[in-house]
């Protein structure tokens, strides 16, 4: 198949189901769809990074559609697929709502601190797992993703840090990364569900 700028949508149907075209037909995703898929997070109480890990969750759900014969043929690719970063977005903001709820002002230490601890265990086995995947990506992979994600680092400093020349390089690569790393967790079925749990755990 001849690469244009963007495949139709039969196409990256089709390349879906081929695993030589998969990563290519994923990467068509991600540049067909996540600057609106972004946008709308960002313009509900999102973070870029925030917005980052939502994107990824929403291609893994809709590859997951593809595979098991749930996205009904016929159907557009960029309507599912908003809509289902649109729910994977008002659970998060649900939980934020549960989590202010549900503080207590004057907490019981022992309580709390038990709380604090299974958290953290939860972080630590999410961190873990993630970092286990981000090695496979390479060096530079790991390093990009783990400043964006878990140290929460702008692109411009990000770009000072790895010394890139411009925030747009920083992005580019930002997105690459993400490509593989979708890919990476489509082939392993395991690995994406016990990120999956690790991270809502640790939340």
């Amino acid at each position: 198949m001849n690469v244009r700028k963007f495949w139709t949508d039969e196409e990256i149907l089709e390349e879906l189901s081929q695993e030589k075209q998969k990563r290519a037909a994923i990467r068509q995703l991600y540049i067909g769809y996540y600057q609106s898929l972004q946008g709308y997070i960002l313009d509900n109480q999102g973070s870029e990074a925030e917005a980052a890990e939502t994107i990824q969750k929403s291609m893994l759900v809709f590859l997951n559609m593809v595979e098991t014969g749930k996205f009904s043929k016929g159907s557009a690719v960029g309507p599912v697929l908003e809509r289902v970063n649109r729910n994977l977005w008002a659970g998060t903001l649900a939980d934020r709502k549960s989590e202010k709820r549900s503080a207590d002002p004057g907490p019981d230490m022992t309580q709390s601190g038990n709380g604090d601890v299974a958290r953290s265990l939860a972080e630590i086995k999410g961190y873990q797992l993630i970092n286990a995947l981000y090695e496979k990506l390479g060096n530079k992979c790991k390093k990009i993703l783990m400043l964006y994600h878990f140290e929460s680092l702008s692109l411009k400093e990000i770009a000072v840090e790895m010394d890139y020349g411009s925030e747009l390089l920083v992005r580019e690569d930002i997105d690459r990364c993400m490509i593989k790393l979708t890919a990476q967790l489509s082939e392993n079925k395991h690995a994406c569900n016990l990120v999956r749990k690790a991270i809502d755990d640790g939340k």
